[in-house]
């Protein structure tokens, strides 16, 4: 509405001097002294329209917000003795983004019985390290997130005896060199350094940053 604020001054003018031109009568000069003392009302009438433009987008923002407080929270429990100490298993897992409480309270149009994960059996064992890997979109994302309990269940079960923690990676680079971001701060070891490179996959990129 900003472009309404700047309109403000000059079509106020435009109908101050028509309207004490015509139905006043007032002279010219007259008209244009008004006018003169009216414009000093620009910046307080911008203020204004700039105000009511904010209280708009404030209340929106107010609506969305309660729409989304207004979902019902489902709370899934996933904790169970019924499995070894600092197991996760994920017994016959179908699990969605979509549930209907939220497609409800939003009026969702699409498809409420879609799947991110379906038919997923597996169990997490104490003391390994599991790698994840796939294409993008292939649910890596929302099978972390089924064990965290953020997606709706459709069917299956998740259990997990122990607790459950989640650190995300956050990829951020520092103002300096590429080969100061590798070493982060540790001392050049060339063999260190090269067979690093080489094993994520990042000479590839080297390579076209040098061209």
């Amino acid at each position: 509405m900003s472009y309404v604020a700047n309109l403000f001054p000059p079509i106020t003018t435009l109908i101050i001097i028509w309207y004490t031109m015509n139905t006043i009568g007032m002279s010219l000069a007259e008209s244009y002294f008004l006018a003169s003392i009216t414009s000093l009302l620009f910046y307080p009438g911008k203020t204004v329209v700039t105000g009511l433009d904010t209280w708009n987008s404030v209340t929106i923002a107010l609506g969305r917000i309660d729409k989304f407080l207004s979902v019902e929270e489902k709370k899934v429990n996933v904790k169970s003795e019924e499995v070894e100490l600092g197991t996760l298993s994920l017994t016959n897992l179908t699990a969605s983004w979509i549930n209907q409480s939220t497609a409800k309270t939003y009026n969702y149009k699409g498809e409420t019985n879609s799947v991110s994960i379906k038919n997923i059996d597996f169990n997490f064992e104490p003391g390994k390290l599991y790698a994840i890997v796939g294409n993008v979109g292939s649910g890596k994302s929302s099978l972390l997130y089924s064990a965290l309990g953020e997606l709706e269940i459709k069917t299956g079960s998740i259990r997990i005896n122990g607790s459950l923690a989640y650190v995300p990676q956050s990829v951020f680079l520092i103002n300096d060199t590429i080969k100061n971001n590798i070493l982060f701060g540790k001392d050049y070891d060339e063999e260190r350094y090269i067979n690093s490179v080489v094993k994520s996959g990042f000479f590839a990129d080297l390579k076209n940053l040098a061209s």
